[in-house]
């Protein structure tokens, strides 16, 4: 389970259009197998590059993560507020 944070800076306008950000954070693992089990906590940081359209966001990431690395993309809906 990540427990993360992060910034996000929009390369024009406030809340609109490009934006590139980072994550960093602590990745909690665990696993079992055969009765065995173990858990262990990972440091890691995430560069993104995102575009936001309307109330569409959507974010290209790599996660490096100590011992494994993934990439990871993002589709989400902006509910309205501040």
């Amino acid at each position: 389970m990540p427990v993360t944070g992060g910034v996000k800076y929009y390369v024009k306008e406030s809340n609109s259009g490009a934006y590139v950000g980072a994550d960093i954070g602590l990745y909690f693992l665990s696993a079992s197998s055969g009765g065995a089990s173990g858990s262990t906590t990972r440091f890691g940081f995430a560069p993104v590059l995102g575009y936001r359209v309307n109330k569409f966001d959507f974010s290209f990431r790599y996660n490096a993560v100590t011992d494994f690395s993934y990439v990871g993309l993002r589709a989400a809906y902006v509910f309205p507020g501040k």
